[in-house]
């Protein structure tokens, strides 16, 4: 007992002291148990076997030298910090790092002390009597946030001033290249003709900026030639978590085109050529070399696809990483996909379906199957009572296309009204581990 208090008043008064052994750390010996201790205790001396080695000073002071720093307020304002000096803008500063009992780590700077919190290997929060100061590493996702948008607002004057980012997609969301490379007099030109006509990366982002900045508008976009973007960090047009949505409910006629090495590397939701569409048509394009990276919801062509109609696509030599991930969409719910594929390594892997839902339909597994009837001559579709199904509707395919998805909960019977020549599929569909998938068999007709 003796022995412990002993060791915890040399702990004590070395914390007191202000220790900086190994670089402020504390360096305790460990006390040898059984008889050796005894022998030990006898001897009036304690006898070392290992090194415990605790420095808190240690660690930050490796931190604060291992990278450069810039005040959050001032980018300009560059720290660089050496054992026992930091350099600001030039001027040499004596530094050193304490850590007094009981106060925590301290940084002191010339004859100003600050207490310091970190709450990440890429900020260090001083904290003063009068003021903070808050670091960013060179290193940091936020540094490079704020020197993007300190290029963009001295870049990208005159395309705020006409078109303002009002409901904060460059605040919320990862804007890539495209502030820099969008243009006020493109736009002027699209809103005056009523459509984008692209054919250069310039014209692709300007189309993406009207997107994501303007509300309650239409955007039809032809793409009138090939279009590589190679050396941009590209990002999705259309998003939703600002003041306003800006879902993509335009459309986007490839005529034949490509669009080659698009890449976009955020950690935001919706991600892809088009972050989040409602109703949206793209069609007659094909994308090559696309690297899209994303948090979730994450796809080439689209990240979020609600209602869309996607026709005549192809994606080849693409990667797409993220959860909720497919090749050609990410999340997608009353899709129509026609004449598209998609050779995409999804998550590092081959990805045989062209949405994330997709995928999951496949492996869920109908149980017990309705059987739905057909009248031949009045077309009216009819169900048995069902059970164990949630949220069930009737879905209507005309020609190989989607054309309604109608709740049927309390309907046992059902004519689609459209009778226009062509041919006709319905199924019964039910909300089943979190997809709505064919729960029926399919009739179908056809109308001369």
């Amino acid at each position: 007992m003796k022995r412990i208090s002993a060791l915890i008043i040399v702990v004590l008064c070395a914390a007191l002291c202000g220790c900086d052994s190994l670089r402020g750390g504390v360096v305790l010996d460990a006390v040898a148990s059984g008889a050796d201790a005894s022998e030990s205790a006898a001897g009036n001396s304690l006898t070392a076997y290992t090194k415990m080695v605790y420095s808190p000073t240690a660690s930050l002071r490796n931190k604060l030298t291992e990278k450069h720093w810039y005040n959050c307020e001032d980018l300009s304002e560059e720290w660089i910090f050496t054992d026992e000096t930091v350099t600001v803008n030039g001027e040499e500063l004596p530094c050193s790092v304490k850590n007094p009992l009981f106060q925590g780590l301290s940084v002191i700077v010339g004859d100003t002390t600050y207490r310091v919190y970190e709450p990440d290997d890429e900020t260090v929060y001083l904290i003063g009597n009068s003021e903070t100061i808050t670091l960013y590493s060179d290193e940091s996702e936020e540094y490079r946030r704020l020197v993007r948008t300190e290029k963009i607002e001295q870049s990208a004057g005159e395309l705020l001033k006409r078109y303002p980012d009002n409901d904060g997609w460059l605040e919320y969301k990862n804007c890539g290249d495209i502030p820099l490379l969008a243009s006020a007099d493109i736009i002027d030109e699209a809103l005056y003709y009523g459509a984008f006509v692209v054919t250069t990366p310039e014209e692709l982002a300007s189309a993406v900026w009207a997107v994501n900045t303007m509300t309650d508008a239409y955007f039809p976009i032809k793409i009138d030639a090939d279009i590589d973007l190679s050396g941009y960090e590209w990002a999705p047009m259309g998003w939703n978590g600002g003041a306003n949505d800006h879902p993509f409910n335009g459309a986007v006629f490839g005529e034949g085109h490509t669009i080659s090495n698009m890449t976009i590397n955020s950690d935001d939701s919706d991600v892809g050529f088009i972050g989040w569409e409602t109703f949206c048509y793209v069609g007659d394009i094909t994308f090559d070399g696309a690297k899209v990276r994303g948090g979730c919801n994450v796809g080439v062509v689209s990240g979020q696809a609600i209602g869309g109609s996607y026709d005549g696509i192809t994606i080849k030599n693409s990667t797409v990483d993220g959860s909720t991930a497919g090749s050609m969409l990410g999340w997608d719910a009353n899709t129509s996909k026609k004449n598209c594929s998609a050779d995409v390594i999804v998550n590092g892997k081959e990805f045989p379906f062209l949405s994330y839902n997709d995928k999951e339909k496949s492996e869920i597994i109908i149980e017990n199957p309705v059987e739905i009837t057909l009248n031949e001559q009045t077309h009216e579709v009819t169900r048995p009572e069902v059970e164990g199904y949630r949220n069930l509707g009737w879905m209507v395919f005309f020609n190989g296309e989607q054309v309604l998805h109608r709740n049927a909960e309390n309907e046992l019977s059902y004519t689609y009204f459209l009778n226009e020549p062509g041919y006709y599929e319905i199924y019964l569909t039910a909300y089943v581990q979190g997809q709505y998938v064919p729960i029926s068999n399919t009739v179908s007709y056809t109308i001369y």
